[in-house]
């Protein structure tokens, strides 16, 4: 069962939560905007994670 490339659970999570598209958006190619939009996302929370721990050492440090 373990046939699938080392995915993280995390990663899993997000293309998970991109499966409630509509049957409109699904037409227009919202498979492909799906990735494109949890890429994003993860890379968002990538950056978020690293101006709050900035943050932290500036308040806390």
């Amino acid at each position: 069962m373990e046939a699938v490339p080392s995915i993280s659970s995390e990663e899993l999570e997000e293309f998970g939560s991109d499966e409630s598209l509509s049957d409109e958006e699904e037409e227009r190619g919202g498979a492909r905007n799906s990735i494109r939009r949890s890429k994003r996302s993860s890379t968002r929370r990538k950056s978020l994670r690293r101006r709050n721990a900035v943050r932290n050492t500036l308040t806390h440090g």
